[in-house]
């Protein structure tokens, strides 16, 4: 993933067969913006995802009942989570 460092929003949706949330993906130091849309079988986002300096927004909808780290959910986060 060496070629994405610089990415800054991805968008994964209509992925119905992903249960967990790509590993790859804790190496994208630039990433602002992570919207998960339409993926019915994702049960929690990883506790790494929290640690990504850069992320301020995820937004996850149409995803059923994911679980998210507590640390993103805190006041102090900041990053700001929208579930839909």
């Amino acid at each position: 993933m060496d070629i994405l460092h610089n990415l800054s929003s991805l968008t994964l949706a209509g992925l119905p067969k992903m249960v967990n949330l790509p590993s790859g993906l804790q190496y994208l130091t630039a990433l602002q913006s992570l919207t998960i849309d339409d993926c019915k079988n994702l049960t929690a986002l990883p506790r790494w995802l929290s640690c990504l300096a850069s992320l301020r927004y995820v937004r996850i909808k149409d995803c059923g009942n994911v679980a998210v780290p507590e640390a993103m959910l805190s006041p102090a986060s900041s990053i700001k989570v929208t579930i839909t």
